[in-house]
């Protein structure tokens, strides 16, 4: 569970940097400027970064649900084996 953890906190630092990129393009917009076309491929890219986001979030709690499922069937194993051991 510990490494699930680890990948939120990443997730949130990542989502954080996301949104002081977006801030900076808005401010750059705001100022009047235009981003250079080859600049909007940086748009392109953050819709890419945040499926892979998505993707990547779906396989951890998957993993989670997972490792929820094997740790109650060991229980569930331990507490049939100390039943039979008396």
């Amino acid at each position: 569970m510990a490494e699930v953890s680890k990948v939120d906190e990443a997730f949130n630092r990542f989502e954080a940097a996301l949104r002081r990129l977006e801030s900076a393009v808005m401010r750059v917009h705001e100022n009047g400027s235009d981003l250079p076309p080859t600049d909007t491929s940086l748009l392109d890219d953050r819709e890419q970064l945040a499926q892979e986001i998505s993707d990547v979030r779906a396989k951890a709690n998957e993993l989670a649900e997972r490792n929820r499922n094997a740790a109650s069937k060991i229980d569930s194993a331990m507490a049939k084996i100390k039943l039979v051991l008396g």
